[in-house]
């Protein structure tokens, strides 16, 4: 490599901040579908049901 790479600065926030800006920002798309609706409504309530079960959380194995 003749040159170094350029890399691009890197935002960090507090806690409280990136959660608020995953709530308002993210998805699977553009536009958020009724899915990521469900999914952030669900967050913000603390009603969300799924429980993830996996192997590599100790929660489980999923293939059962």
């Amino acid at each position: 490599m003749a040159e170094p790479l350029t890399i691009a600065k890197i935002m960090t926030h507090e806690a409280t901040v990136a959660y608020d800006k995953v709530q308002k920002y993210a998805g699977c798309s553009k536009v958020r579908d009724d899915i990521d609706k469900r999914i952030i409504e669900e967050t913000s309530g603390g009603t969300a049901y799924f429980k993830g079960l996996s192997k590599y959380n100790g929660e489980g194995d999923m293939e059962k």
